[in-house]
């Protein structure tokens, strides 16, 4: 009896450590830079599958918003939309974490590089 009270508690143990890791935020460190300068580095913490979004206005304006979803091989997918002027971007990484990934786009002689650095230690 006292078995299987143990076996339950620790199978319920690691269902909580689940949720709990999985409920967990993450924090998104991005760069993106145009023909080497960076224009802005934007951080979002965010809830796995939740959209986190980050609108500036003016002249200077822009729109950046970022979703992650964690698997259990410890890699995150990043899904991103970046908008700047008449400039829309969305590229998709998929890193482990602490890791970081870069994609570059050159368009009409223009260079625009995306850095994304997922964590999920927000300290």
């Amino acid at each position: 009896m006292i078995k299987a009270v143990l076996k339950i508690f620790v199978v319920g143990g690691f269902l909580y450590i689940s949720q709990v890791l999985a409920d967990s935020d993450y924090v998104i460190y991005s760069s993106v830079s145009h023909n080497n300068e960076v224009l802005v580095s934007p951080v979002l913490i965010v809830k796995p599958g939740e959209a986190g979004r980050i609108e500036v206005k003016g002249d200077n304006g822009f729109v950046y918003e970022a979703v992650v979803m964690p698997d259990e091989q410890g890699t995150v997918s990043t899904d991103t939309m970046f908008i700047y002027g008449d400039y829309t971007f969305g590229p998709s990484f998929v890193t482990y974490l602490d890791e970081e990934a870069t994609f570059t786009l050159e368009n009409d002689g223009d260079e625009w590089s995306f850095t994304v650095k997922v964590s999920s230690d927000h300290s």
